[in-house]
């Protein structure tokens, strides 16, 4: 049996939910795009100020695909505010980087460097969350919509400065 299948067949026998082979991809794309953005832009040492503080931009195109995807998952389509899941992204941690996610997200229309700005922030927190068992993988299968709007935003950034 492959690593893969073994692995898979572990999650669904220890898992409190039931979790399919195709949800699992996207989640294993990230964590190898991810190691690839860190290293090329962060020297392998991405961490909050250095990612809040980047200038590194996908294509335009790339990140308003993503904002609009973050948008959809943390703001309450009824009252514009942002919703219950969005204090789960921060683990209820209120930072600068918190803080300033949120303003741009309140914002009618935010400007591309801020648009960027929150698409490497929520990528940043995936891996956080991701990386640092944050979440349970439960409530990452359970968040599974981000990861591929997030895959091709990382490797749009990685191909766009790729010269």
């Amino acid at each position: 049996m492959e690593s893969s299948e073994l692995l898979l067949k572990w999650i669904q026998q220890s898992l409190p939910c039931p979790i399919q082979k195709e949800a699992l991809e996207p989640v294993k794309t990230f964590a190898l795009i991810w190691n690839i953005y860190e290293a090329k832009f962060f020297e392998k040492k991405a961490h909050g100020e250095t990612v809040f503080k980047s200038v590194i931009c996908s294509t335009e195109a790339m990140s308003e695909k993503l904002y609009k995807a973050i948008i959809d998952r943390y703001i309450d389509k009824e009252t514009g505010m942002l919703n219950e899941r969005y204090a789960g992204l921060f683990n209820g941690k209120e930072s600068d980087y918190d803080n300033e996610v949120k303003r741009i997200l309140m914002l009618p229309e935010p400007t591309k460097e801020e648009i960027n700005r929150v698409c490497r922030m929520v990528a940043w927190r995936y891996r956080n969350n991701l990386f640092h068992g944050e979440k349970s993988a439960h409530e990452i299968y359970e968040d599974n919509s981000l990861f591929e709007p997030i895959n091709a935003y990382l490797l749009d950034t990685i191909m766009h400065f790729n010269h």
